[in-house]
């Protein structure tokens, strides 16, 4: 029988890094910031829980992305006395191969959950002999509804009253999104977690992955253009190891010719021209001067550049604005810094670039 192949790329430093402070009672929360697909879930799934139940931790496991309308459940769920098992989570959300996206299923529904129900499972949780380790996933979804601020303060609280025995994982893929979690009036959780930024894989991650490919195929694809693949996937670590099952899948050895046909097939393309063919041509144009570097969009020259490619003699702030918010409803952009915006993905990024 054939062994299995290894597609992992361990970060396993990062694991520990994160499993000594907490040992060292440096600090007992951090937040692992980075965009979507940059491997998260697979770090706190594959690297973080199994170090940290060596390490002697109760790992408990939310996402809260999948099912965003039902937090508090998704949360009771995870700290329930029905222990989690890795390999139940990892089933429960479909982690086939590597950089995954999470969800969770089986949760009750939200109208059956209350704080108090959560607060008693808590107590539960924290009475158990092992120190707690909560990997909490996508957390800026908590951010999003006014209706989840009650369970946020309570789950600060819950959190800030037990430092000594449980520490907490956030991860989050909106850096605008973990600011508004974080500094919420009605729903603080200001100052209370240390940001680590999820270092961007490079030369080593491909070579890794070209070797799990060799091991599957028989094939050797040379490096240098891979890497030269790998920096046009904007480094982003999914759609490397989706481009290598492709051409896994089709015989494939040419990675620049495959990296051709795997994004006239993914369907990304035209998933990006569906959703540009709704937009309004001011949000249209507005996208293109971020994807062109354009500052200052509210400023006089800004205003009247967009005007200029639209052919219309002037914009006002309000309707600039206006722009704004629809895009970011949309989540296409975010800011996390006052009058500067950024592409949520940067492949759409680069199509609205070649627009």
């Amino acid at each position: 029988m054939k062994a299995k192949i290894n597609w992992h790329y361990s970060r396993s430093d990062i694991a520990q890094t994160i499993i000594d402070l907490f040992s060292s009672e440096s600090t007992h929360a951090i937040t692992v910031f980075a965009p979507r697909r940059m491997g998260k879930t697979e770090l706190l799934l594959e690297d973080l829980w199994p170090l940290a139940k060596k390490r002697g931790y109760d790992v408990r496991y939310a996402s809260f992305w999948m099912d965003k309308s039902n937090p508090k459940a998704v949360f009771l769920d995870a700290i329930s006395s029905n222990s989690q098992d890795q390999t139940t989570v990892k089933a429960r959300i479909g982690v086939g191969g590597t950089f995954v996206e999470a969800t969770s299923h089986g949760a009750p529904k939200e109208s059956d959950v209350n704080i108090k129900e959560i607060k008693e499972e808590f107590v539960k949780l924290c009475r158990g002999k092992k120190k707690v380790l909560l990997l909490l996933d996508e957390v800026q979804q908590l951010a999003i509804r006014e209706q989840d601020e009650t369970f946020v303060a309570a789950l600060r609280t819950l959190l800030d009253t037990n430092k000594g025995k449980v520490c907490v994982v956030f991860t989050g893929s909106s850096r605008e999104g973990l600011l508004k979690m974080f500094k919420k009036q009605k729903a603080p959780l200001f100052n209370f977690s240390h940001q680590l930024d999820l270092p961007e894989l490079g030369s080593e991650f491909v070579n890794h992955m070209l070797g799990a490919f060799k091991q599957a195929s028989g094939k050797t694809i040379k490096l240098a253009p891979s890497i030269r693949v790998f920096t046009a996937l904007n480094r982003v670590p999914a759609q490397f190891h989706d481009l290598l099952r492709a051409m896994l899948i089709n015989g494939r050895q040419d990675i620049e010719q495959a990296l051709k046909e795997y994004k006239m097939s993914s369907g990304e393309n035209q998933a990006f021209l569906n959703m540009w063919d709704t937009l309004k041509p001011l949000d249209k144009q507005v996208l293109i001067n971020i994807a062109n570097d354009e500052e200052n969009l509210f400023s006089e020259v800004g205003r009247q550049s967009i005007a200029n490619n639209l052919g219309l003699p002037e914009i006002s702030k309000s309707s600039l604005q206006k722009s704004i918010s629809r895009l970011k409803d949309a989540a296409l952009i975010e800011s996390f810094q006052r009058g500067r915006y950024e592409f949520s993905e940067l492949a759409f990024r680069d199509f609205v670039h070649h627009k």
